[in-house]
C-alpha cells in the first residue's frame, strides 16, 4: 500500500484516526475513486499471476547480469 496513493494508513488502535481517515474518502468521492482505482491497478500488476511471473522474470534478468554478466566483463576489462 502506498500511502495517500492507494489508501490511507491509521495507526493501529486509533479509532478517531481510522474514522478521520474514512470521512476524508467519503467527503471527497471524487479522491475516493482515484484511490480505488490506483489500489486495484497495484494488485493487479503485483499479485496477479501475469504480475508475479513479470516480477520473477525481472528478478532472474537482475540475478544473471550481476552474478555473471558484470563479473565477466570486469574481468574483460581488466
Amino acid at each position: 500500500m502506498k500511502a495517500e496513493e492507494t489508501g490511507l494508513l491509521c495507526p493501529p488502535q486509533e479509532d478517531a484516526a481510522f474514522a478521520e481517515a474514512i470521512d476524508r474518502i467519503l467527503s471527497n468521492p471524487t479522491w475516493g475513486d482515484r484511490l480505488k482505482e490506483a489500489s486495484r491497478e497495484r494488485v493487479e500488476n503485483l499479485c496477479s499471476w501475469d504480475g508475479v511471473a513479470t516480477q520473477l522474470g525481472e528478478l532472474d534478468q537482475q540475478l544473471l547480469t550481476e552474478t555473471l554478466i558484470e563479473p565477466y566483463l570486469e574481468k574483460a576489462i581488466a
